[in-house]
């Protein structure tokens, strides 16, 4: 039997330790009270939170470079690694590879796929393009260099990896 909670991270119904691990999995963006949440995470919590979030395009994610602001827009709404620290206290960091054929359909799972950011389903389901609207001219110039042959030359070194962090 399971049970389903419809609740705000900010206030979570369980008594304080009630569970070995919490873990949040690209979701702390979405919360209204970052801090509040990650509170409540750890009073829930015996020993330890897991959380998979963003923290920077570090390898340069090529999307950037066909649309610039997605990288202001991700620093407005995740938290930096110091302000994790300070809420957290005491925080270590593993970079997680992303498969080329990775499923989940976070921004950077179509790191192989550039058509993927063509679908207007697909961009839905990212966060991050809900709070760029005008971006049409973009993807117009993505699409021209994907059927061109253009974004395959330049990124060809991509096509040949497994895993991209």
């Amino acid at each position: 039997m399971s049970v389903d909670y419809d609740q705000l991270a900010e206030s979570l119904p369980f008594r304080d330790n009630v569970f070995d691990i919490s873990m949040g999995i690209l979701t702390i963006h979405h919360w209204s009270d970052i801090t509040s949440g990650l509170k409540e995470m750890v009073r829930v919590s015996r020993n330890k939170i897991i959380l998979f979030t963003w923290i920077g395009y570090g390898n340069n994610f090529w999307l950037e470079n066909y649309i610039p602001e997605i990288t202001g827009v991700d620093y407005e709404l995740f938290p930096t690694l110091e302000e994790l620290d300070q809420i957290l206290g005491g925080i270590s960091v593993e970079t997680i590879e992303i498969p080329y054929d990775c499923s989940d359909g976070f921004m950077c799972a179509y790191w192989q796929r550039p058509e993927a950011y063509l679908d207007p389903k697909i961009r839905k389901a990212i966060s991050t393009f809900s709070r760029l609207p005008n971006i049409q001219d973009r993807l117009d110039r993505l699409q021209h260099e994907i059927y061109s042959g253009a974004w395959r030359k330049k990124h060809n070194h991509l096509l040949k990896k497994g895993v991209w962090i």
